[in-house]
């Protein structure tokens, strides 16, 4: 009697596409964020296999038609990406179905043997599976073998003021690539200085040339929100790593954060789509954009969703079910999520503090949402994110600029919010991580280090302060030392400023001091308009 196989390749080809998707992304992830994905599709392959069992009786039929239709099913976001750069049609999704429709009535109709056919897609399965699997487990061991032991330790912050009655609230507001003025002026011709006199006016002291202690988000972030220098990443995730969860357990569960909820701080959390910022444990409240995707997908499991027939059929056929009225595609689900945070501020400042408010602005942020009098963009006028080669061309710096302007706008909607409607006295922090990532700079690498490492910055400090201290916060590690020892007084000690880029992207922790390169003399370039200067 002829042996039957196992029938397994439908439950690993189901399984694949997540752990594919985590493989090629694990040094940015932890491996639990795959716990939803993996549980929705293990519950849709159990309902599609008692689903067929009662339609289609042979096993080796309906365990093909299972793993051609989850390998389409899955594969439908990659082919459009490739075909068409993400421009997705009805067309082409109907005749996607079509040929989908017509594989799986070829395989119940034929008439061949299927055994030998399905031993073959059993080793395929087996293979790819184990190979996503044997990638993720090695990089887990090779770079996260090491048990992360991280001092996050507060205790030494002393505090000599103890009535809460009195603490200032504190709002650290950042806007993602929004580079210095001067960078601004000596590099794309565009003059911020009214929008900086504004802010001067309402009493906010600007820091010359300010520069982030690491251009890099992920690192910037970590290091202003612990209030130090994070070097000592390189012998916790050791050389040539591109491991970026110690980064992220510095950012997510920070000491300012700890601190001053420790004294008795209300924590209000806005973060944006990008994953470490997106929702703070830590926080009393996080606020989220409510649109029409109820389950809250994190990042990695909407970019797998994305990559699916459904995303499409819904997308085209019944939007309403994904988005509100104003919203057509996932771009104005993006804008109308920035537009949510900036609203939050007419009734946050009423809230009984002491209150600590973070929130992450990607306003002038790629692939760019309005035009600087608010208006949203189409997906075509938006800046390309798959060809990142055009990072920095002349399409990019038109939106780029225009973003500015928009986010200065938004900008003093908000301070004014918070100054008139604040009952108790505010610390207000206006900054950004890093500056504009123009790829088409990189042949110059000093031109393009400064646009990178140079970060506007605004501080508003009620009563009076020490002039000289200011002089310190030129770089954000120093910042929240300034404020924690006029405020709450503390002692803590100030850090000569220093800005540290990484060796590259694959290692991360190994970094190079690069003050020197960022002194050398100012660089002039052809303005965008002849012998003319963008005024605001």
């Amino acid at each position: 009697m002829k042996e039957k196989p196992w029938i397994i390749h439908p439950i690993l080809f189901a399984i694949y596409p997540v752990l594919f998707m985590l493989s090629h992304n694990i040094s940015k992830l932890s491996v639990r964020i795959v716990r939803f994905p993996l549980f929705i599709t293990l519950l849709f392959f159990s309902l599609t296999w008692i689903s067929l069992y009662f339609v289609l009786k042979n096993k080796h039929k309906r365990g093909l038609v299972i793993s051609l239709f989850f390998l389409l099913f899955f594969s439908y976001g990659h082919i459009i990406n490739f075909l068409f750069r993400g421009k997705d049609s009805i067309l082409f999704l109907l005749l996607y179905l079509s040929l989908l429709a017509v594989l799986i009535y070829l395989i119940i109709k034929t008439k061949k043997d299927l055994i030998n056919f399905s031993k073959i897609l059993n080793y395929i399965s087996i293979f790819l599976v184990v190979f996503s699997v044997f990638n993720i487990t090695y990089y887990e061991i090779k770079n996260r073998s090491k048990q992360i032991i991280i001092n996050q330790d507060i205790s030494n912050i002393k505090i000599t003021r103890k009535d809460k009655t009195k603490y200032p609230d504190i709002y650290y507001l950042i806007f993602d690539r929004y580079t210095s003025s001067e960078n601004l002026i000596n590099f794309l011709g565009f003059d911020n200085s009214d929008f900086e006199n504004y802010l001067k006016n309402k009493g906010f002291f600007i820091p010359g040339r300010c520069m982030a202690n690491y251009p890099y988000t992920f690192l910037s972030l970590a290091s202003s929100l612990n209030m130090e220098y994070i070097n000592y990443l390189l012998d916790i995730a050791g050389p040539n790593s591109t491991d970026r969860t110690p980064a992220y357990i510095l950012l997510r569960n920070n000491k300012v954060v700890r601190f001053l909820k420790s004294i008795g701080y209300k924590y209000y959390h806005l973060g944006s789509w990008w994953g470490p910022t997106r929702k703070s444990k830590n926080a009393d409240e996080n606020f989220i954009y409510p649109n029409k995707i109820k389950l809250d997908l994190d990042e990695f499991s909407f970019k797998l969703f994305k990559t699916t027939i459904a995303y499409s059929a819904i997308l085209n056929f019944f939007p309403n079910l994904l988005f509100n009225k104003n919203e057509k595609n996932k771009a104005n689900i993006d804008a109308n999520r920035i537009l949510y945070k900036f609203n939050q501020f007419k009734y946050i400042p009423y809230k009984r503090g002491p209150k600590f408010v973070f929130a992450h602005f990607l306003t002038t942020h790629p692939p760019y949402f309005f035009d600087k009098s608010g208006q949203r963009l189409t997906k075509d006028q938006q800046l390309n994110d798959i060809d990142k080669k055009t990072w920095g061309c002349k399409k990019e710096i038109k939106l780029y600029l225009e973003s500015i302007e928009f986010t200065n706008t938004k900008i003093k909607e908000l301070v004014n919010n918070i100054l008139s409607n604040s009952s108790t006295t505010s610390i207000i922090i206006i900054q950004s991580d890093e500056g504009p990532v123009f790829q088409y700079w990189t042949k110059n690498k000093s031109k393009y280090l400064n646009m990178r490492a140079g970060i506007f910055c605004a501080l508003y400090f009620p009563n009076q302060v020490d002039k000289k201290a200011l002089k310190r916060l030129v770089t954000p590690v120093n910042i929240f030392r300034f404020v924690f020892n006029h405020y709450l007084g503390t002692s803590l000690p100030y850090f000569k400023n220093i800005v540290y880029r990484y060796k590259s992207k694959k290692d991360l922790y190994s970094f190079k001091n690069i003050n020197r390169i960022l002194r050398k003399k100012k660089h002039k370039i052809k303005q965008i308009k002849k012998n003319k200067i963008i005024k605001q």
